[in-house]
């Protein structure tokens, strides 16, 4: 486009990058006015260190790399907005992205039975929890080494609970 447009990321309504690396400098004029065309129109949770590494040209067009990490598990579900911007007179264009991420559980534990003193030919439940995991993990249990294939499976309705 003409002028040439600055390329710039965001998280919320905050400025993450404006350096351009197709090019030496980007106005904080121009990133200011993306801010404010922005408005509320991305929804993002967390603050991260972000920074920028210089990528191949691209036919000589403006872009502005934005590399992530490390990443933890507050980023989970963090909107980043690209916004390209040309002019005062236009809104800027924007793409968007949400970081979707496999998470081990936080913690895994076997819940015995109620009653410690277990007798011979009574069933007993014993349950697996895991904490945290994403996706929902598979549990399964063995006996020796025969697979238990009785087992029933429940996830919590926000997915952080699986029992078996």
């Amino acid at each position: 486009g003409s002028p040439r447009p600055s390329v710039v990321w965001y998280r919320d309504s905050q400025l993450l990058d404006s350096e351009m690396e197709s090019e030496a400098s980007t106005s904080e004029v121009e990133a200011s006015n993306v801010v404010a065309s922005l408005g509320q129109e991305t929804q993002m949770t967390t603050s991260t260190p972000w920074t920028t590494t210089p990528g191949p040209l691209f036919g000589g067009e403006p872009y502005n790399t934005l590399t992530l990490g490390p990443l933890t598990r507050s980023h989970l579900q963090t909107v980043l907005t690209c916004a390209a911007l040309n002019s005062n007179l236009t809104h800027p264009t924007t793409v968007g992205l949400t970081l979707d991420m496999n998470l081990v559980p936080l913690s895994v534990e076997i819940r015995p039975p109620e009653t410690l003193a277990l007798r011979a030919g009574r069933e007993y439940v014993v349950e697996c929890l895991a904490l945290g995991a994403r996706p929902v993990p598979t549990i399964t249990w063995w006996s020796g080494d025969q697979r238990v294939l009785s087992a029933t499976l429940t996830v919590s309705e926000d997915k952080n609970v699986t029992t078996s």
